[in-house]
């Protein structure tokens, strides 16, 4: 028994992928302004908890787009795609950066004993990250939209080769007599 019908795993994946990163925006967008909301109203009590929530989402989000945005669309035969998505890449790390330093620097004992820094702090590095997110969504997003759209067309996946597209394989995993894989 073979298996050669529908959509492969990888193009079902592609598009989860892109819902994925959408919705990790959705709720990177609610912490932020839950946490903005935390230190604008001095409720100290919350900003531990949000703060992590924060981290955990945003570095689950970017592990995303490293694994599976960035290859995706610097692997564009589309120069301006490629070119943009080298940009974002470049500028993330920034970003990044500044935000692994936040979380360090700003431990619970840190907050307590310097609480208008890091409420300061706090509101500019949420402001790049919301920058940022709007960016992606206005500039990035769409671009892959149509570079999904292109591939949708086309009948190809733009995670996989022609080689690789519908081939029939074995359920089993077994070679068969003729089979060369």
């Amino acid at each position: 028994m073979f298996l050669c019908d529908g959509p492969s795993s990888t193009e079902s994946d592609a598009r989860m992928n892109i819902e994925t990163l959408r919705q990790q925006h959705d709720e990177l967008e609610s912490l932020t302004a839950s946490l903005l909301a935390a230190v604008s109203s001095d409720k100290r009590q919350v900003v531990g908890s949000l703060r992590w929530r924060l981290a955990r989402t945003l570095m689950a989000h970017l592990a995303l787009e490293d694994r599976f945005l960035y290859p995706l669309m610097l692997g564009s035969e589309d120069a301006r795609i490629s070119a943009i998505a080298a940009e974002f890449r470049s500028e993330m790390g920034g970003l990044a950066d500044a935000f692994a330093t936040y979380m360090t620097q700003w431990s619970d004992h840190a907050i307590i004993e310097d609480w208008p820094s890091f409420c300061k702090e706090t509101r500019t590095l949420l402001s790049e990250l919301g920058k940022r997110m709007e960016r992606e969504n206005h500039e990035m997003y769409p671009l892959m939209d149509a570079l999904q759209s292109r591939f949708d067309r086309s009948g190809s996946s733009p995670l996989i080769g022609e080689s690789e597209k519908r081939q029939a394989r074995p359920i089993d995993g077994r070679r068969r007599v003729g089979d060369t894989r």
